[in-house]
């Protein structure tokens, strides 16, 4: 896994976060378009969640597998104007995603590809929802993964909360988007809300996980990335032996440090390895605060962590709440 660098959040970009609202574009996230007759069907069998949830009202977040049961990328998908489709992803596997998903297409006349024309932006904070309505913006219903759309624009809101107890991401076009967020004010720096990201526990694909590792043990199912009531998807054997036959050893999680480490990724190390610190924060106040993958053994047992000497808390699962 690639990590970014220790950040540390700045006391002007945590007050807003934590008293009014922020903004910042997430330039590392791209929009893939899906379209076609059939193309709930389609998905439906490659997905790992169940397509039935998603409504105009409500996205999903969701994986792709290989046949082997590893991620290819994680996303979340909105339902876009006239049947379309937006899935947001990580940009460094969105490529690989929409091959893989043009892949096993063949027979559904799906049309899947990236859409250099639209962006994403954050606005966090518990004045989000006035600071949108304020600008025109459409504003989602209260609920985690809720969706607003515009109805003569194409702009859409999902409700994620992902640097502070509240906020959205919005979908928009680009030129848009800056307009937006000048309207909008209070932006900060994309590197603090990465910050808040981390101090808040939000897990981040390509960062925290990857496709190393089977996303059941990323917290796939306590982030209702997952259905085990659905048909057949690809991947979907390996998803289910692993829920059903107790083979989920890892999660992610909240820790705090007494100190900053070296380096990233970190071992965290009781009597053996136990884990690995990924993301890293140090807060306003001064504290460490940051998320680790770590075996589940060693977060229900009494042990001891640390990470170069220096004393590590677990302070709950990595989840976007």
């Amino acid at each position: 896994m690639t990590t970014l660098a220790i950040a540390k959040l700045p006391a002007a970009a945590a007050a807003l976060l934590r008293e009014n609202h922020a903004c910042a574009l997430l330039a590392s996230l791209a929009v893939i378009k899906a379209s076609g007759p059939a193309i709930r069907d389609y998905l439906q069998g490659q997905l790992t969640q169940d397509m039935a949830l998603l409504t105009p009202e409500r996205g999903i977040y969701t994986t792709v597998l290989t046949p082997q049961g590893k991620p290819v990328a994680d996303m979340r998908i909105l339902e876009g104007h006239n049947g379309e489709l937006l899935i947001i992803s990580e940009s460094s596997r969105a490529e690989a995603l929409v091959g893989r998903l043009r892949r096993f297409a063949v027979g559904f006349e799906a049309r899947i590809g990236i859409v250099d024309a639209l962006a994403v932006f954050a606005v966090q904070g518990p004045g989000t929802d006035a600071a949108l309505a304020d600008c025109g913006l459409p504003v989602p219903t209260m609920n985690i993964y809720d969706t607003a759309t515009s109805a003569e624009h194409e702009t859409f809101s999902l409700r994620l909360p992902m640097a502070a107890t509240d906020g959205v991401w919005v979908v928009c076009a680009k030129a848009e988007a800056v307009s937006c967020m000048r309207r909008l004010g209070h932006q900060i720096t994309v590197e603090d809300m990465e910050a808040a990201r981390i101090a808040h526990g939000f897990p981040r694909f390509g960062i925290d996980w990857d496709e190393t590792m089977h996303p059941l043990n990323a917290n796939l199912i306590e982030r209702h990335g997952v259905s085990f009531d659905k048909g057949c998807y690809v991947g979907q054997e390996v998803t289910s032996r692993m829920h059903w036959r107790g083979q989920i050893k890892w999660q992610l999680c909240r820790v705090g440090l007494d100190a900053a480490v070296e380096s990233l990724p970190c071992a965290v190390m009781a009597t053996a390895r136990m884990g690995e610190i990924t993301s890293l924060a140090q807060t306003e106040d001064g504290e460490f605060r940051g998320i680790a993958l770590l075996r589940i053994e060693a977060v229900e047992s009494d042990c001891e962590l640390r990470a170069e000497g220096t004393r590590l808390s677990v302070l709950g699962q990595a989840l976007p709440v």
